[in-house]
């Protein structure tokens, strides 16, 4: 098997077999002759392995299984297990959570000795208590919503004889495309590479109480992403390996911005490394501004050590508006007098720090071997009022309602919320009153409801909140007293007798936003797609012939149709972004699941609700969200992301088991225009033909593919003849013996530039 790759030197770190002996990974080369101890040779078209080393009374072993659970189930537990020596590609992990799985809960376990990653996590799962160690590219790999990473040992991941380049992919950690992610209290230490490293599109993302030690580069990598907190952790001796300019940082933001940096125990050693930086660098429109770092201590151990700041883009931009900020911070170093800031053209002093107009309030000194922590960092444990207020009276429930206030989302996880001490929210702490129930009266009325944080919680709070009444909502921290705003869901009925019921098909009909010249609209920055431009998306509810002004343009919700089902951008997508909206009705309560079929990026809303997120193509795979309760109508917003070839994607609504559901209903406005819906029969980038052969003769696929492909060749009785598989630029040839006399139909998965065939004789 192949997998995606940067490998140091060569390709070979792309295959995910290894050969083992005594539990040492062995590495790999191009060719026999190239083998010796401490090597070992793969002949993929012969199936022989060549080693050097004598193997009389030592273990061998050779890996060959990707997976040990590969699943697009929710809900699911895994605990208690050793992972060792699976032949995992990159960016893939023994334990593979499908990418429409969900609240997946992933503890006490060990990961070790696999080829690609130690775990791999997507939306609402929980990593706790996991020894993730000595992993050839990575320890954990992570993408989606509200994931909490606590409690875990990572540490000695990436193995130089695997050969995976740190820069590209490798080390302790990489977090991709996140909203509230927590990293919470996890020793991350000596790994080849960053220790965190969230890089891309990560927000609203919480590093917390995390000791991260002698990792060869960044300690905390916080990059090309938006809000963060990073407070009360220690970060020592990271960086010795590469802290050329600012790079090697404890704590390193690069493009990333509205990042607050506050007490954290921050240690440079004495042989590299630096403290805490911020990078401005050609990153689109993500850009190193707003960051605030305050209250840390930083040791520096040696002469150098550098803090502050740099750029090699827009540097006027960064240096003079983008409004970052050092203060407050206490230096404590080995020459008071040294140069271990850095601001504008060069390295300066403390005093010539404060001359740029930072550090007005900071401290210094000597004394670089005391232990230095923040007190402000151990939370208390307190409860949490929830108040219910009736404002209004309703002919719907004239003598009085019964709030249940719940958490919103499947299955049956504790009702959470979170608040700081301060009342500010962020991510944090389960409670121990995992529902409540108040009866209001007619007249306009309040009660409360009580939270208590489970033992050592600490307050903290997340709007996952739904009530199914016309009530106003608000939170109150009893030593804060402060009231916090929620967003309440809308569960109004809709009269289901205007739309028609036809057979399952194609999805061919949306809602589509349109801009000037009745073009899909996207807004654009210096040459860059904005994908995040509309702003409120999970809101939106429109209606067609709507109005929404985008920045200074005036764009209108009008309905299309595609008759294929696959819907794609009628420019390039450094032209054009879609936004599609559609109404779902069902008769009655159902699960179901949405299946994405996408050539780049697409994100997907339920309502107000994020069900799924992924920033480029596919791999060949649907894309699948957990199970959705229907009853009545539902909203879902498609919105196709990206900047490059147009990008196309196609959907369907399927049952808990992945097949097509029938008897359900759509309508493109919630009011009017009543019109069909049918599950799609037309993958995107999957293209069917057929091939014709008399006598001996073979066929020859020429396939230039940019990432995974697959061909597989069909009789007409639907039996498989024979199955390629690839992931660059290849000549496929099926022998003549086996294309009997007949017509053969090929299918395709990938993403091909150009596919050809042709039919040659073989002898």
């Amino acid at each position: 098997g192949v997998s995606d790759y940067s490998c140091v030197e060569g390709e070979l770190c792309r295959h995910p077999e290894d050969i083992y002996i005594d539990g040492e990974f062995l590495k790999q080369v191009g060719s026999v002759s190239d083998v010796v101890p401490g090597t070992f040779y793969f002949d993929y078209d012969n199936d022989k392995v060549y080693i050097a080393d004598n193997p009389d009374g030592h273990t061998v072993e050779i890996s060959v299984c990707p997976y040990a659970f590969s699943s697009d189930a929710n809900d699911v537990t895994i605990r208690n297990i050793v992972f060792e020596k699976y032949a995992c590609p990159a960016q893939h992990a023994p334990v593979h959570v499908g990418r429409g799985a969900s609240g997946w809960v992933v503890e006490n376990n060990e990961m070790r000795l696999n080829h690609g990653c130690g775990l791999e996590l997507r939306s609402r799962c929980t990593a706790r208590n996991n020894h993730i160690h000595h992993n050839g590219q990575k320890g954990i790999g992570v993408g989606g919503d509200d994931i909490l990473v606590e409690d875990n040992e990572i540490a000695y991941n990436r193995i130089e004889a695997v050969g995976y380049e740190w820069g590209w992919e490798a080390g302790g950690s990489k977090f991709w495309g996140t909203d509230g992610l927590v990293l919470r209290n996890n020793y991350v230490h000596h790994n080849d590479g960053p220790g965190l490293w969230t890089d891309g599109g990560n927000n609203n993302t919480l590093f917390e109480g995390n000791l991260i030690d002698s990792n060869a580069h960044a300690g905390i990598f916080h990059e090309i992403s938006g809000a963060a907190i990073i407070r009360c952790n220690i970060i020592r001796d990271n960086g010795t390996a590469f802290d050329t300019w600012l790079w090697g940082a404890q704590i390193q933001l690069a493009a990333a911005s509205n990042t607050e940096v506050v007490n954290n125990v921050v240690q440079v050693s004495a042989n590299g490394g630096n403290g805490i930086t911020i990078i401005q660098q050609d990153r689109g429109r993500f850009e190193a501004r707003d960051c605030s770092v305050h209250h840390n201590q930083i040791i520096c151990k040696g002469t150098g050590g550098l803090t502050g700041g740099a750029a090699d883009h827009e540097p006027g931009l960064f240096f003079g508006e983008y409004n970052n900020m050092f203060d407050y911070n206490y230096y404590h170093v080995a020459d008071a007098s040294g140069m271990y800031w850095q601001w504008e053209d060069g390295e300066v002093d403390l005093d010539g720090f404060k001359a740029f107009g930072f550090e007005a309030n900071a401290a210094i000194d000597t004394d670089i071997d005391a232990a230095y922590s923040f007190p402000d960092c151990i939370g208390e444990r307190d409860t949490v009022s929830i108040t219910v207020s009736r404002d209004t009276l309703s002919e719907d429930d004239p003598d009085g309602v019964t709030v249940t206030v719940s958490r919103r989302g499947q299955g049956t996880d504790p009702f959470v919320v979170r608040l700081d001490a301060g009342g500010n929210a962020g991510p944090g702490q389960d409670y121990e009153g995992v529902l409540d129930s108040v009866t209001l009266d007619a007249a306009p009325s309040s009660a409360e409801m009580k939270l208590t944080p489970v033992d050592d919680g600490v307050l903290e709070f997340n709007e996952l909140i739904s009530i199914s009444v016309p009530l106003s909502l608000s939170y109150l921290s009893d030593p804060a007293e402060n009231d916090i705003a929620i967003v309440l869901t809308d569960n109004d009925t809709l009269d289901k007798s205007s739309a028609v019921p036809l057979p399952a098909g194609s999805i061919r009909h949306f809602l589509c936003l349109h801009g000037k010249n009745d073009s899909l609209y996207v807004q654009r920055d210096g040459g860059h797609v904005l994908t995040d431009y509309l702003g409120g998306e999970s809101t939106v509810m429109p209606h067609s012939g709507d109005k929404v002004t985008i920045g200074t343009e005036n764009c209108t919700w009008r309905a299309a149709t595609d008759e294929d089902g696959v819907w794609m951008d009628d420019e390039s997508k450094s032209q054009f972004l879609n936004y599609f909206s559609i109404w779902l009705i069902s008769d009655g309560p159902r699960n179901i699941r949405v299946m994405c079929r996408h050539d780049d990026g697409i994100a997907l809303w339920h309502g107000d609700r994020l069900l799924l997120r992924e920033w480029g193509w596919d791999m060949g795979e649907e894309d699948t969200t957990g199970l959705i309760t229907l009853d009545g109508h539902a909203r879902f917003l498609f919105k196709a992301l990206g900047d490059g070839p147009p990008n196309m994607f196609s959907a369907r609504f399927a049952d808990e088991n992945g097949e097509d559901v029938e008897g359900l209903q759509y309508m493109l406005d919630p009011v009017s225009n009543a019109q069909d819906i049918r599950s799609f029969s037309a993958p995107a980038a999957v293209t069917p033909f057929c091939i014709r052969t008399s006598g001996m003769q073979g066929a020859v696929f020429h396939v230039w593919a940019q990432g995974d492909h697959t061909i597989s060749v069909y009789s007409l009785d639907g039996s498989l003849v024979c199955r390629f598989e690839d992931n660059h630029p290849a000549i496929h040839t099926v022998p003549g013996h086996k294309l009997v006399p007949g017509t053969y139909i090929v299918r395709f998965a990938g993403r091909a530039y150009l596919l050809s065939r042709k039919l040659v004789v073989l002898r």
